[in-house]
């Protein structure tokens, strides 16, 4: 009877760690998303306090920015989907959050070409991440009055 139970509970297990492959069957090892001179151009365009961190030796404001080229560029795979190199999923969206409210991104858009796939894809989700935040805020203030 256990082994039955056993067997049963290892079947699950694995057609469910399949499942959670096949949605995030995205490159594993990430691939550079910016080279050394248009990561230098976009430290320069940052300005401020992010400017000056993102200019260290070992940025992890480099490895943030590739993290969320690499997800404008996944065709909108899940956040959990980000591989781990980049640093951990939630940590990188609430970030990216707070640099959509704050307006950090126009100036890394302005740094990539106008026909750069990474450029649109990028531009998509500030809006789509800006429009969801405006719908928040609107409910918020429906729900005060």
């Amino acid at each position: 009877m256990l082994t039955e139970n056993q067997e049963s509970l290892d079947a699950t297990i694995s057609r469910l760690t399949q499942m959670q492959d096949a949605s995030c069957s995205l490159s594993a090892v990430p691939e550079p998303q910016l080279s050394d001179d248009e990561w230098a151009h976009i430290v320069v365009n940052l300005g401020g306090r992010l400017g000056a961190r993102a200019r260290g030796h070992k940025s992890s404001a480099r490895s943030f920015v590739e993290a969320v080229l690499w997800m404008a560029g996944s065709n909108d795979a899940y956040w959990r989907c980000l591989p781990i190199e980049y640093g951990a999923n939630h940590s990188v969206y609430v970030r990216f959050s707070r640099w959509v409210k704050a307006g950090q991104w126009d100036p890394v858009l302005a740094c990539l070409p106008e026909s750069d796939a990474r450029r649109q894809g990028l531009a998509r989700m500030v809006a789509t991440h800006r429009a969801s935040l405006q719908r928040k805020q609107r409910y918020a203030n429906h729900q005060a009055a």
